[in-house]
């Protein structure tokens, strides 16, 4: 919350957090219907606010699930986890990451865009917030990792690295 502009903001604490991204996430299936088919007008309104600006379902699922759960998200850490879908691999791993012309792709997504992505993510926590008619986000300080840096793997030089230990 910016308690100055009094309004609802994405921002990243390294001791709490009340987001966990949707590709590390394990839970109910009750709660992927509630998030895909249940919750009627205002759950249909919110995936369309998803849909429009082709980001922030993973700030949809927490504010599902904490609404359920009255809490916030468990970070659970694991080791060795490779993410397929990230594109700082070496290689598309099989995963057809290349544009039309069959150039690899390095920088996908909203998040390569890092301001404008965590303005337009505070966007959609607005737009939930005003639509639900409530804040369910409940901050987590109590962690079961090291840290609560990106856990991911890429292939770097025929190795798994962490991701975000990369360096271009």
């Amino acid at each position: 919350m910016d308690l100055g502009a009094k309004q609802w903001i994405y921002t990243v604490h390294g001791d709490k957090y009340s987001i966990v991204l949707t590709k590390f996430m394990v839970l109910k299936s009750e709660y992927l219907w509630k998030y895909s088919c249940g919750g009627g007008a205002q759950m249909s309104e919110v995936r369309r606010t998803v849909d429009r600006m082709m980001n922030c379902e993973d700030i949809l699922m927490n504010f599902v699930v904490a609404d359920e759960v009255k809490a916030g998200p468990i970070l659970v850490g694991a080791e060795r986890v490779r993410d397929w879908g990230d594109a700082r691999n070496d290689g598309d791993g099989g995963m057809g990451l290349k544009d039309e012309e069959g150039s690899r792709v390095r920088e996908v997504g909203l998040s390569s865009r890092r301001t404008e992505h965590r303005k337009r993510r505070g966007d959609c926590i607005r737009e939930f917030h005003k639509v639900l008619g409530r804040m369910p986000l409940r901050y987590n300080y109590g962690k079961v990792v090291n840290s609560a840096g990106e856990q991911g793997l890429c292939l770097k030089g025929g190795k798994l690295v962490f991701c975000d230990q990369y360096q271009r």
